[in-house]
């Protein structure tokens, strides 16, 4: 089924996935990033992509590495679950779930 160039369509491992292949060009421009004690422009940019990209793929278990992880930990108001899988397991399990990441990152 499609809606609004979402895709949700069985997924290997989950009952359902999410997919928004749109999501992953263009990559983001540094250029229209701020730079940031933290991060400069570029690192802003691959980690953006990194999110859109794991995303536009349907959030899969295989994508969410650890360095997606401990940015989106710090990111859009979610307070860190206990490590890597926790989060994933809040957030990325079930259907439900994954919809619930979006409405909270938009």
């Amino acid at each position: 089924m499609t809606r609004d160039k979402i895709s949700i369509a069985p997924e290997a491992g989950t009952a359902i996935g999410l997919q928004c292949p749109r999501l992953r060009r263009p990559p983001l421009d540094p250029s229209a990033l701020t730079a940031t004690p933290w991060d400069d422009p570029h690192a802003k940019a691959r980690m953006g992509d990194a999110i859109l990209s794991f995303i536009a793929r349907g959030m899969p278990r295989s994508g969410f590495t650890k360095a997606l992880y401990r940015r989106l930990s710090m990111m859009f108001g979610f307070i860190a679950c206990y490590n890597q899988h926790g989060f994933w397991g809040t957030h990325f399990e079930t259907t439900d779930a994954r919809a619930a990441f979006l409405e909270q990152i938009v």
